[in-house]
């Protein structure tokens, strides 16, 4: 059924091998990483760590590398910890240490191939290495679950809200929340800001008794700021929020110049005051 194939083709959470949690001294990385073992039981996990390397070699610098290193040790064995109570059974420990730590993390979740980036954010949004590794890793727009300093800790998806400029059959966040939400038995509000087509309307009804999901549309004629900050209100009605990242991309301050990127304000917003985890896709 051609249906069919559409609907199972090769969404960004169809199939999860390798997820890469990025470990920090945060009990909301620890949440981040149980929510991801919900989410997906049976992927590898990487619980990684980057500290950064230091080329003056006064005491300061070696008392202070070695505080760092402790506290990273630490951030992965916590983490480790929750993933085996959890039942996880492939994990895998990693410390780097590197002058550019947000470039080698991406190099390292190039190299395993990772499916999806779990991270955490820190005081003052993402904190200085969180946004590096956060922009670093849009660049090759790999799915990233976050959970913000005000994230609460669901118990179970029962709700999702889908975050996205348009609805559209091709989206992969639609197809990503549709198997989450069967996987789940979850419930999904789709927050819209363009009228979805009528063929559009009725693949969805099919793609929804596929997946045996339940899906409500809410049409918003809120700006695009406006709409971030509308998802931001009703986040704490959900238990995953799931955004679309094409939301952003015509943002005219997503860039300083071509090829420099910076959090947009309504990144900074959503990033950190969702009260619900957040699914980038």
């Amino acid at each position: 059924m051609v249906f069919h194939e559409l609907a199972v083709g090769a969404p960004l959470l169809k199939k999860v091998r390798n997820i890469v949690v990025y470990a920090i001294k945060s009990e909301k990385i620890v949440h981040a990483a149980l929510l991801a073992a919900t989410l997906f039981p049976n992927a590898i996990y990487h619980v990684v760590s980057a500290i950064p390397k230091y080329s003056s070699r006064t005491t300061y610098t070696k008392l202070y590398q070695e505080v760092m290193k402790n506290l990273a040790e630490d951030s992965l064995t916590n983490i480790k910890i929750a993933l085996l109570q959890k039942g996880i059974r492939f994990i895998r420990e990693k410390l780097l240490h590197s002058r550019k730590p947000s470039k080698e993390l991406v190099r390292y979740i190039k190299n395993v191939k990772a499916d999806l980036i779990v991270i955490a954010t820190v005081p003052q949004m993402l904190g200085r290495m969180g946004a590096k590794l956060f922009l670093e890793a849009s660049k090759i727009r790999k799915p990233m679950l976050i959970y913000t300093l005000v994230s609460k800790e669901p118990t179970k998806i029962k709700t999702i809200i889908l975050l996205t400029s348009k609805l559209s059959l091709e989206s992969e966040a639609l197809l990503s929340s549709l198997i989450i939400a069967h996987r789940m038995n979850s419930e999904i509000l789709v927050v819209t800001m363009e009228t979805p087509e009528v063929l559009d309307i009725q693949l969805l009804n099919i793609l929804t008794t596929i997946y045996n999901a339940k899906i409500h549309i809410e049409l918003s004629t809120k700006h695009r700021d406006k709409l971030i900050e509308y998802a931001i209100e009703i986040s704490n009605e959900a238990d995953l929020l799931i955004v679309d990242r094409d939301i952003f991309a015509k943002h005219k301050y997503l860039y300083i110049l071509p090829w420099i990127r910076k959090l947009s304000k309504e990144e900074e917003k959503l990033l950190s005051s969702s009260l619900t985890p957040i699914l980038y896709l």
